[in-house]
């Protein structure tokens, strides 16, 4: 991945992003980091859903995204325990090789 094949949707990027670094079960950990962003886009828009069917079980949990219709994984409970699942996958991206390589930029 450089970067002109970035984009300004955070659905691409990511996708590319977790596929470039080779993690395992590379889609699951694609959609876990997926849902916290699903429930905001859901909020933006009064509580509905507007992409593609999406089901995501975590840890028992199933998170079900319908398009076109209201979700109701929204509690303060699910939005936590969707984000404390995704933070163990942006863990991973960032302890990856390929992350741990670059070099820092100082400030001036």
């Amino acid at each position: 991945m450089i970067l002109q094949d970035l984009t300004p949707q955070y659905t691409v990027n990511s996708k590319r992003l977790v596929y470039a670094l080779e993690l395992e079960n590379t889609d699951r950990k694609h959609k876990l980091i997926m849902v916290p962003a699903w429930i905001r886009n859901t909020f933006h828009d009064g509580g509905i859903y507007r992409r593609e069917d999406e089901t995501v079980v975590i840890d028992g949990e199933s998170y079900i995204f319908k398009k076109n219709q209201r979700f109701g994984c929204a509690s303060w409970s699910h939005v936590f325990h969707a984000f404390l699942y995704s933070l163990d996958v942006y863990e991973e991206i960032l302890c990856s090789k390929q992350v741990k390589v670059i070099q820092r930029i100082e400030s001036e």
